[in-house]
């Protein structure tokens, strides 16, 4: 099976797809870091830049997966839901009804529920998808010490698989070493943060001469 990374930040969809035996096709990132990282990652995969501009070609993937922007929807910003210039939701959907996968995985924060969400699903259900019921997973439930909740859309073209899914509850309980600790974002230590988010150690491992000038 073949993926279409939008919104691809680091490669998480495509570090997970990579270990699911799926290949990564073609990625749409347009912060110059993660751009980086991804051509360090998955060397020889092209990189668009815009999902603006981004046509894909009918049948080019098996999955179309994308993070699109959560800060319409953040707590942790205004909340201005579709009014926010970074509402790229539209754009991911042109992307999926022109490349026409057999299967979609979208993600975003919890916030997204009572603000875009049945629109979301409204808008796959009027392109022929069956969206089964949004999964709300949270990182410690995959073994991260942290809680960090996301929604997550699954959707299967024109299929007539019965809905799945459900709520997925806090598991785990171990202590967090970590917790408590405050910290400014550009002092992370990346072989902490790495560890924290599940990728590998070295995944953002760059050269000086790699990084990007608002990187160093």
């Amino acid at each position: 099976m073949t993926l279409l990374d939008l919104f691809s930040g680091i490669g998480g969809f495509s570090l997970a797809a990579r270990w699911a035996g799926i290949e990564t096709i073609q990625f749409v990132e347009i912060d110059p870091f993660c751009q980086k990282v991804l051509a360090k990652n998955f060397p020889g995969v092209p990189i668009h830049d815009d999902i603006k501009t981004f046509k894909a070609e009918p049948g080019s993937a098996d999955i179309v997966s994308g993070g699109f922007p959560c800060q319409p929807f953040s707590c942790a910003g205004k909340r201005r839901g579709k009014e926010d210039d970074r509402y790229l939701w539209p754009e991911m959907r042109r992307v999926i009804s022109e490349a026409r996968p057999s299967w979609v995985i979208a993600e975003n924060v919890t916030g997204i529920d009572g603000m875009a969400l049945k629109t979301i699903i409204s808008d796959m259900e009027s392109i022929k998808y069956e969206v089964l019921e949004p999964l709300e997973i949270p990182a410690c439930a995959v073994g991260s010490p942290q809680r960090r909740s996301r929604i997550w859309l699954v959707s299967h073209a024109l299929c007539g698989i019965k809905a799945m899914g459900g709520r997925f509850e806090e598991v785990g309980g171990s202590q967090n070493k970590y917790r408590g600790t405050i910290y400014a974002r550009e002092k992370v230590n990346p072989q902490w943060w790495e560890w924290l988010m599940g990728y590998p150690a070295g995944w953002t491992d760059l050269n000086p001469s790699e990084m990007p000038s608002s990187h160093r």
